[in-house]
């Protein structure tokens, strides 16, 4: 999803977070570090 994203802005997620924090953290992180390439 973070590759279709063209400009900044805001992404809201809405989940039940059933995951393992470590796995969520490091999904998000894709949607920060994408523009600092």
């Amino acid at each position: 999803m973070a590759e279709r994203i063209k400009k900044r802005g805001l992404v809201i997620i809405i989940s039940d977070l059933l995951d393992e924090p470590d796995t969520i953290i490091s999904g998000l992180k894709h949607f920060r570090h994408k523009n600092k390439k």
